[in-house]
């Protein structure tokens, strides 16, 4: 999962949060909090 989150952070130049990569992984069929992805960014 840290992966994903790292690849959409990265191909976003690095500006999206949280709530935004939340919302590009469930359009993706990941289902996952958004406050875990949170947690895993920190």
């Amino acid at each position: 999962m840290t992966t994903q989150i790292r690849t959409a952070f990265e191909v976003n130049r690095k500006v999206y949060g949280a709530p935004r990569i939340h919302a590009e992984l469930a359009d993706a069929g990941v289902r996952v909090g958004r406050k875990r992805i949170a947690r895993l960014m920190r």
